[in-house]
Formats: C-alpha cells, sequence, structure tokens
C-alpha cells in the first residue's frame, strides 16, 4: 500500500463476522475489530487494524471463485491463506500458510505453494481440496479464510 498499491482482503471469518455483516461499512468492520480484541487474538486483530488505518480494505464475505477468477481474468495476483498438508503431507496436521494463486478452470485452482520440501512448488489442487484448504483454515488464526488481493493503482 505504500508503494500504491490497492490491497484487499476477502474473509468472513466466523469468530469475527455473522452474516449479517457482509455489507458492514470500513468503520463498522473496524469497530468490530477492536471489539473483538482479546490477549488471544490482539496479533491478528492489531494487524487487521493498522492495514484498514493504512489505506487497505476488507470485504467481508465468504471467499468464492468468482472472486479467483475475475483476478485472474484481469492478471492480477492473489493469495490464499490455507492449509494443504491433508492433500500431500505424511501426517494430518494443519499447516497455514499463504498460497499464491496462477490459474483456475473447471476442475483446478493452480497456486504457487511456498513450501521449502516436496509439498511446495508449482502445483495443482481440485476445487474441492482448494476450498477445502481455504476453509478448514478457519482453525487456525483469525486471519485465515483469506483472500489476499493486489492491484495496481
Amino acid at each position: 500500500m505504500k508503494k500504491g498499491f490497492k490491497v484487499s482482503i476477502i474473509t468472513h471469518h466466523p469468530e469475527i463476522f455473522a452474516a449479517k455483516d457482509k455489507n458492514l461499512s470500513k468503520n463498522g468492520i473496524t469497530k468490530r475489530i477492536i471489539a473483538k480484541l482479546t490477549n488471544k487474538s490482539n496479533k491478528v486483530l492489531n494487524f487487521f487494524k493498522k492495514f484498514l488505518d493504512n489505506g487497505g480494505e476488507i470485504k467481508v464475505k465468504i471467499p468464492e471463485e468468482s472472486d479467483i477468477i475475475q483476478e485472474i481474468r484481469n492478471k492480477r495476483p492473489l493469495g490464499a491463506l490455507m492449509t494443504t498438508n491433508f492433500i500431500y503431507g505424511k501426517e494430518p496436521k494443519f499447516n497455514f500458510h499463504f498460497n499464491i494463486i496462477t490459474g483456475i478452470d473447471d476442475k483446478y485452482v493452480y497456486v504457487n505453494d511456498p513450501l521449502p520440501d516436496s509439498r511446495g512448488g508449482k502445483k495443482k489442487y481440485t476445487k474441492k481440496d482448494f476450498f477445502y484448504g481455504l476453509y478448514a483454515s478457519a482453525y487456525g488464526d483469525l486471519d485465515n479464510v483469506s483472500l489476499l488481493l493486489v492491484r495496481k493503482p
């Protein structure tokens, strides 16, 4: 944002937002975040507040396929904060991290996964696995279940 980019987060984390919050204003989102601050969640919620204060936008909605398609069609980068270990890992456990989405078609979502081992690199996930990994990440922290959109001014 300091370099002039417009950055948005699409999230509907169930611990922060309810269904009625879809049209919440930026001021309303900020008030909700401040009201939710607790010792457990201060780090993430303070990040969200600072993000909004610096010009970022939070869209309160469940991330969906159409959000990805729109950004890919417009050749804009986006990231998904998710867990992927259930697909490639040897042991069942969460591994929350961003994947950079590079494409989408009728069957797959294509990503670059930054993990340094065999689970990382260029991957294609079935849409079912991708969205499961995105939504299941809500367990991890309040910033999970998010798409991060970056746009030129």
